[in-house]
């Protein structure tokens, strides 16, 4: 029976996934951050040729230029994506249907967040996927640690998710929740780590200072991946899991 149970729970999941999944495909956003994405990889891809001086045949130095500005990337997929997943519900008073049904709030929670999650890695992935090629058409290989900087930058996704959910589970407008994701991530993270640091305080366990290191992987004597891949994904699993205990306890 509680097998049965657990199995109806994980279904109703995977209903709101599919959901989720054609709401974001109806949508503009998803066309504006792929197109947002391409405009990146031509400027990275032609602009070194129009300067005069062409992409870098080391593989290296090419992924390392490539990467350099995935971790706004990121942030920009998880501010279009993610914030206003769980506000939406109750800006939009769908939310009204969807507790009316026997849908479980766990179910509701957990489909919508990795919904929104696997939009976001999807990007990285795409994006990650391109650059090898790229580098195959210009230096004929690929450098090694592109691997260790994409588990990190998924890492990094699932952190920066975490924070976004719960943030997106607080307030009442999607706008209000976009806005409060991107300046978390892009400055108030870093005002702390800044203030800790400034303290004599290590910052490894801050999520911008383990992001950074997507880009760092590159460099010679990097050796903490795991470490930063683990804090990455702990803030963002300890986030959300904060976002599911506040969205139970919201009221229409």
């Amino acid at each position: 029976m509680l097998e049965d149970s657990f199995r109806d729970n994980f279904r109703q999941t995977g209903v709101v996934v599919k959901y989720e999944f054609k709401k974001y495909f109806r949508g503009k956003k998803m066309t504006i951050f792929a197109a947002l994405m391409g405009i990146v990889l031509v400027v990275f891809t032609f602009m070194p040729y129009i300067l005069g001086g062409g992409l870098s045949e080391d593989p290296m130095e090419l992924a390392f230029s490539y990467t350099s500005i995935i971790q706004l990337l990121i942030l920009l997929a998880v501010t279009l994506f993610v914030s206003g997943t769980i506000v939406s519900e109750f800006e939009e008073r769908t939310a009204l249907v969807m507790f009316t049904k026997p849908l479980k709030k766990w179910s509701i929670f957990l489909g919508k967040m990795f919904a929104a999650c696997m939009v976001g890695f999807a990007f990285v992935l795409l994006y990650y996927g391109i650059t090898a090629v790229i580098s195959l058409v210009v230096t004929g290989s690929v450098a090694s640690p592109m691997l260790t900087s994409l588990g990190l930058a998924l890492a990094y996704t699932l952190g920066a998710s975490g924070i976004a959910v719960l943030i997106s589970s607080v307030v009442k407008k999607s706008s209000v929740a976009a806005i409060l994701t991107f300046v978390t991530l892009m400055l108030l993270l870093t005002i702390v780590s800044s203030i800790l640091s400034g303290n004599s305080i290590d910052t490894w366990f801050m999520l911008d200072v383990a992001g950074t290191n997507i880009n760092a992987s590159f460099t010679p004597g990097y050796y903490d991946a795991a470490r930063d891949a683990a804090v990455m994904s702990a803030w963002g699993l300890a986030a959300g899991a904060a976002g599911y205990l506040l969205f139970r306890r919201r009221e229409l």
